[in-house]
C-alpha cells in the first residue's frame, strides 16, 4: 500500500466532510441574507423603535449603530461556517479507530 492510498473509510469521511462543509456554507449565506433583509425592513420600511434616531444622537452614532447591526449578522454567519466545517472529522475517526 502506497502512502497516497487512502482507505475506503477515509474516502467516505472526506466525502461526508465536504458535504457538511457545503451545507454549512449554504446555511451561512442563507442566514446572512435573511438577517440583512430583516434589518433592511426594520430600519427603512417599518422604522422600528430600535433604529430610530435619538434627539441627542449624531449622524455618525446612528450610522455606526446600523453598521454594527449588519456586522453582527456577518459574525453569526462566519460562526456557522466555522462550526460546520469539520476539518478534524477524519483525524478524529482515525484516532478513535486506532
Amino acid at each position: 500500500m502506497e502512502a497516497n492510498d487512502e482507505s475506503p473509510l477515509m474516502e467516505k469521511l472526506e466525502v461526508i466532510a465536504s458535504q457538511i462543509g457545503k451545507f454549512g456554507m449554504f446555511t451561512a449565506i442563507l442566514i446572512i441574507v435573511v438577517i440583512w433583509i430583516k434589518l433592511i425592513i426594520q430600519i427603512w420600511v417599518i422604522k422600528t423603535s430600535i433604529y430610530e434616531r435619538k434627539p441627542d444622537e449624531t449622524d455618525t452614532e446612528y450610522n455606526l449603530k446600523i453598521v454594527f447591526s449588519f456586522l453582527d449578522a456577518l459574525i453569526i454567519a462566519v460562526t456557522v461556517v466555522v462550526v460546520a466545517v469539520p476539518e478534524g472529522l477524519p483525524l478524529a475517526v482515525t484516532l478513535a479507530l486506532a
